[in-house]
């Protein structure tokens, strides 16, 4: 087994077909390990020369991907200090190794070659509980490991659930169920209809989007703006419009009256659905043009037996208010004992 170092551009494009191809069989697999997303984040958000991809393989080829990155923040302002984390870190909701079954000498492999490089600390976001990082981990004595739960990612299970008990047993009857009934018979005095946006080059319907989904954030006093940065705005465009045209994006639309009321954006991986974002147009406020659209894409999940709608990281009520299950995501930080290191660590004051 042979563990190569990635840092440049060219390298990393070599990986394209290789990458997707492990990816799916890959008992890590998510959609936020694809290589367009990852490829993309590098292109707009960060430098190749920081990339840290450790990439392992024997004759067979590929047999674990580590994508890693470096990244060097600055304590008081003024001190350098080396970070280690994911590629994509901060806008995936998931981050692991790309790894199959039998993966524990491939893990303390990963953890040996990253030991011998210098850092001040090790810090994976948003693993999720399944992660053979968080087993592998669990049972190390590794000096300066913290492990915690950081944020719940909501679900509906639909394999082996009907329609009529998901609607009896597991949404809040007053905020779905009645409120639905509300909103639709008000419909019927009105055109509407739901559908999917089929168009291999979607950019002109994310344009619209984001001016939708940020126009709703800011009505709600949220943080989270596509258009306030034109390098995230950048990435989401370019990063949403690959997968789209590799079948790996579905866009929902909910029309009133001819108009566009509301969008969802939904990756689609491993025939389930992740609900990215939404936006709506305060025209048709009345109507909760989210609620109706999520409504009706939950009904496109049932009707075309889709294994599982993910509403992503975040424990709002609002989700609570449609299921009752989800997962943990968990933070890995592993403080360096090693150096300059190991002196500016224990005089770091950290949870």
């Amino acid at each position: 087994m042979e563990i190569k170092t990635i840092h440049d551009v060219q390298s990393f494009t070599a990986l394209e077909k290789e990458w997707d191809c492990f990816l799916k069989s890959a008992k890590t697999a998510n959609v936020h390990l694809q290589y367009s997303w990852l490829k993309t984040w590098l292109d707009f958000l960060g430098d190749y020369k920081n990339t840290l991809l450790l990439v392992a393989s024997d004759n067979g080829g590929i047999k674990g991907i580590a994508p890693l990155y470096t990244d060097i923040i600055y304590l008081k302002g003024i001190i350098p200090y080396r970070q280690i984390k994911f590629i994509g870190d901060g806008l995936s909701d998931w981050g692991d190794f790309i790894v199959n079954d039998d993966t524990t000498d491939l893990i303390n492999d990963f953890f040996r070659t990253i030991s011998a490089l210098s850092w001040g600390e090790i810090i994976l976001h948003n693993l999720p509980y399944n992660s053979p990082i968080l087993g592998y981990l669990k049972t190390s004595n590794i000096p300066g490991l913290k492990i915690k739960k950081s944020t719940e990612c909501y679900y509906i299970d639909f394999q082996g659930l009907t329609r009529e008990e998901y609607f009896k047993k597991s949404v809040s009857h007053k905020f779905v169920v009645r409120d639905l009934n509300r909103i639709y018979n008000h419909l019927k005095n009105h055109q509407w209809n739901f559908g999917i946006v089929e168009n291999k080059d979607i950019l002109s319907e994310l344009d619209v989007f984001a001016k939708m989904h940020d126009q709703s954030q800011i009505r709600k006093k949220r943080n989270f703006l596509i258009l306030e940065s034109s390098s995230i705005f950048n990435f989401y465009r370019n990063a949403l419009n690959r997968l789209n045209k590799s079948g790996d994006l579905k866009v929902f639309y909910l029309n009133i009256e001819g108009e566009i009321a509301a969008q969802m954006i939904t990756f689609y991986y491993n025939n389930s659905l992740y609900w990215w974002n939404t936006g709506f147009s305060q025209k048709f406020s009345k109507f909760s043009p989210s609620k109706v659209l999520l409504n009706e894409v939950i009904n496109f999940c049932f009707d075309n037996n889709i294994n599982q709608f993910n509403f992503m990281r975040g424990d709002s009520d609002y989700k609570k208010k449609w299921t009752k299950t989800f997962t943990n995501n968990y933070q890995v930080r592993i403080l360096s004992n090693k150096g300059i290191y190991k002196f500016l660590n224990s005089f770091r004051n950290i949870e």
